[in-house]
């Protein structure tokens, strides 16, 4: 049913996202936005720890790629709290397409002249390797 709502995205998709993150954020070759939140849960019955996060409660964990407007691009739900974000985006659906190159996101473009835009990247905080794809803010 996700896949429903929540389509894989195509090629020109990605490519709408990275000129919105140009045009509204003024960062260019960004293609989304990642992020985990912890969805808080009353503790099962014969549950171990694996819902337990590092905030001290159960949860489960929701996440999710957004365009520069905070809409939903690609989601993961139901990984047990207690897992980082990274280690959830390595395990999930969308992860794994990725890394796969199976996700639709664009190669980059040779412009001419021996000139090739950089990679298109997906922005995220601290929890994510820095690679090819991820880009981090800067702390000063």
């Amino acid at each position: 049913m996700l896949s429903q709502y929540v389509p894989k995205p195509s090629q020109q998709l990605w490519r709408e996202n990275a000129e919105m993150y140009k045009s509204r954020w003024n960062f260019p070759n960004a293609i989304g936005a990642i992020d985990g939140k912890q969805v808080r849960l009353k503790c099962p019955k014969k549950a171990d720890r694996c819902f337990f996060n590092y905030k001290q409660f159960f949860s489960v964990v929701r996440l999710a790629i957004v365009d520069a407007n905070y809409k939903f691009v690609a989601i993961y739900v139901g990984a047990y709290g207690k897992n980082s974000d990274f280690d959830i985006f390595k395990n999930s659906a969308f992860g794994k397409n990725i890394h796969d190159n199976t996700f639709n996101i664009p190669s980059p473009t040779d412009v001419g002249d021996g000139k090739i835009l950089p990679y298109y990247v997906i922005l995220g905080d601290e929890a994510f390797a820095l690679d090819f794809l991820f880009a981090k803010n800067c702390k000063n």
